[in-house]
C-alpha cells in the first residue's frame, strides 16, 4: 500500500498487478468489516427474550337490580283508651282474669257459675260448646261521684251445628267495699242480630249502640228487625239511680249499611277526671 501511494505520488504510472492486489485487499477488508457488522447486529436479536402477556377477559357486569321504593310502614294507631286501663287503687286487689262472674243462664235454660281462669272459660252444655273470653277492663266514672268504676268486657261464643257469631257481656263494678256489681248486660249475637256496636261514655253518661232495631228485652224475646236498605242502630242510654245503672232512654237510628257487624266493639270514652294526653 505504501509503495502504491508512493507510486501515485510519483510521476510514474502504477503497476497494474500491484493495483489489483491493493483493490483485492481493500475488498477483503470491506467484506470482513461487513461480516463483523452483521454478526454484531444479529446477536441482540437472537438473545432477545420474547415476553408474551396474556390478559384474562373481564368478568361480565352484574345486572343492576331495579330500584324499588318501599313505602314506610304505617304509623301505629294511638290507643286512646290506654289511660283508662290504669288500675285505680280501689281495684288493685281484684283479679278480673281469674274470678267468678256469678250465675250465667245458657240459651237452653241451664244455669252455671261463670268462672274465668286466666281470662277464659269453656263449657259444654247439651252438645253446645261455650267459649267465654275476657276482652278488656276499663276504668271511668259512671256514677258521678268522681271515682272510676270498672267496665269489664267479655265475649261469649256458642257453637252447635253452627256458631252464633258471638255475644258481648258487660259488667260494671263500683269501688264500694265490697266490690259491687251495678250493671250486667248481654247483647244479641252476630247471627241473630242486635250485637253490640259501640260503648260510649261521656262524662259519666253510659250509652250502648247495638246493630239492628232491638226491642225492649223480654224473657225469650229475639224479635230483631233489619231493613234491606239501611241498618238500624238501637241506642240505649243508662243512668245511675244510686244502686244500679238502669236504662233511661231507647232510640233508633237509621244509618247506611257499612257491614260493620263483625268489626269489633268500638269504645269511646270522654272523662273530665282523666283528661286525654293532649289536654294535660
Amino acid at each position: 500500500m505504501k509503495s502504491f501511494l508512493n507510486s501515485c505520488n510519483s510521476s510514474k504510472s502504477a503497476d497494474p498487478a500491484e493495483v489489483k492486489a491493493v483493490v483485492f485487499a481493500v475488498g477483503v477488508c470491506l467484506l470482513f468489516i461487513g461480516f463483523l457488522s452483521a454478526i454484531h447486529r444479529s446477536e441482540p436479536r437472537h438473545n432477545r427474550t420474547t415476553v408474551v402477556t396474556s390478559y384474562e377477559a373481564p368478568p361480565p357486569e352484574r345486572p343492576v337490580p331495579p330500584v324499588t321504593i318501599t313505602e314506610p310502614p304505617p304509623l301505629p294507631v294511638p290507643d286512646l283508651n290506654a289511660r283508662f286501663r290504669v288500675v285505680p287503687w280501689g281495684f288493685r286487689e281484684i283479679n278480673f282474669m281469674t274470678r267468678s262472674y256469678g250465675t250465667y243462664e245458657f240459651s237452653n235454660g241451664t244455669n252455671r257459675d261463670l268462672v274465668l281462669v286466666d281470662g277464659k272459660a269453656r263449657a259444654f252444655e247439651n252438645s253446645q260448646q261455650q267459649w267465654f273470653d275476657l276482652n278488656d277492663v276499663l276504668f271511668t266514672d259512671l256514677t258521678g261521684d268522681g271515682r272510676p268504676e270498672a267496665i269489664v268486657m267479655l265475649t261469649h261464643l256458642e257453637c252447635g251445628q253452627q256458631c252464633d257469631g258471638g255475644k258481648s257481656l258487660l259488667y260494671v263494678y263500683s269501688q264500694n267495699y265490697p266490690m259491687q256489681e251495678i250493671l250486667k248486660y248481654e247483647s244479641g249475637s252476630g247471627m241473630d242480630g242486635c250485637s253490640l256496636k259501640s260503648i260510649n261514655v261521656r262524662n259519666g253518661q253510659l250509652t250502648l249502640d247495638s246493630f239492628g232495631r232491638c226491642p225492649t228485652p223480654t224473657a225469650g224475646s229475639s224479635d230483631y228487625i233489619f231493613s234491606n236498605e239501611t241498618l238500624y242502630v238501637t241506642r240505649l242510654e243508662f243512668v245511675f239511680n244510686g244502686t244500679w245503672l238502669v236504662p233511661k232512654k231507647r232510640s233508633y237510628l237509621s244509618v247506611p249499611d257499612r257491614h260493620e257487624v263483625n268489626y269489633g266493639v268500638q269504645i269511646n270514652i270522654v272523662d273530665k277526671h282523666i283528661p286525654a294526653p293532649h289536654e294535660l
